[in-house]
């Protein structure tokens, strides 16, 4: 009752009205979190809070190593342009940013030495205003203006020779259903033939990549100007095939997992959809040994799943080197 009486009375430029609103929002914090410890057992409480304080610390670390690189850098102004999104905090890119002591904007008139076509989603048309700046600054992704599952199933054919697309009222077996867009986490397990067909889902062949006993695998590739400093195994139940976030990953080199001439179509696959700076998911089939190019990621927030945060941050410092060196530098 007294804050309402005191808000209604204060200006909202007023000193006092905005002290007053962060000392309600302390309070709400302070009695979600009350309720919480009464309604969480004290187990899992605890666990809870501890996670909540490990994610604290892996950003702090990076707004400190921020600081850090600005100060040894003589507080240059750098920055790197992003339209016409800006990257969010849990964004791989964010965290380069931080790392090599660079600033993010969005704002066309600044002034920056690098920029990015960065908008999350499936479908881009070609912006008229980066289409005229890149005729002065490398513009990353700028080609990159469709990385629909058709899309790659189409360049996937072309680089490789093969596909997953199967059609879905002839075929004999199980298939996956999935969304055409991006990011959707639509995947459905159907036994064809079916009897009708949504034209905004694709249909594809159940690809065996069962490693070890009930263990399934994939593998994301991270791509940073027609180079791969690593990648991700993702490994997990088979029970939780299209849950990513149940994996347990391991950062190994891209030659332990793809041969070379492997790696080369890779980079083809990337230069035909435009993709500069993102990551590309693949599995390994168990029965043809083939790899197959199943998605594709031009906002990517990095891996999903269990890996230790400092493991997380020795990989992104590579990612941060090889950046630099492939956009930065020279």
């Amino acid at each position: 009752m007294v804050f309402e009486y005191a808000k209604e009375r204060l200006k909202d430029d007023h000193p006092g009205y905005r002290h007053l609103i962060l000392i309600h929002k302390d309070m709400m914090l302070t009695t979600i979190k009350e309720i919480a410890r009464k309604v969480i057992p004290g187990v899992l409480w605890r666990k809870l809070r501890s996670s909540y304080h490990k994610l604290l610390f892996y950003f702090a670390y990076f707004e400190l190593k921020f600081i850090i690189k600005r100060v040894s850098n003589g507080l240059k102004r750098k920055t790197i342009l992003f339209y016409p999104d800006i990257p969010l905090a849990f964004h791989e890119i964010y965290k380069i940013c931080r790392l090599l002591g660079y600033r993010k904007t969005n704002k066309l008139s600044g002034s920056y030495c690098l920029a990015f076509n960065w908008h999350d989603t499936t479908f881009m048309a070609p912006d008229e205003k980066l289409i005229q700046l890149s005729k002065r600054i490398k513009v990353v992704n700028i080609g990159c203006v469709d990385i629909s599952k058709k899309r790659v199933e189409g360049i996937l054919k072309e680089v490789f020779g093969y596909s997953t697309f199967i059609d879905p009222f002839t075929f004999l077996g199980e298939c996956v259903k999935k969304s055409d867009l991006n990011a959707q986490n639509s995947e459905t397990i159907l036994l064809c033939p079916v009897k009708t067909l949504d034209e905004s889902f694709i249909y594809q062949r159940l690809i065996n990549n069962v490693v070890d006993g009930d263990l399934i695998q994939d593998i994301a590739v991270p791509i940073l100007n027609g180079r791969i400093p690593f990648v991700y195994l993702r490994s997990r139940p088979l029970a939780e095939r299209f849950d990513e976030g149940k994996s347990k990953i391991e950062v190994v080199g891209i030659e332990k997992v793809v041969t070379e001439e492997e790696k080369e179509k890779i980079l083809v696959f990337c230069a035909k959809i435009g993709l500069e700076y993102g990551e590309v998911e693949m599995i390994r089939a168990a029965d043809d040994k083939k790899l197959y190019i199943i998605d594709v990621n031009n906002t990517p927030i990095g891996p999903w799943g269990y890996l230790l945060p400092s493991q997380r941050i020795a990989a992104l410092k590579r990612t941060a080197e090889a950046f630099e060196e492939q956009y930065l530098l020279g």
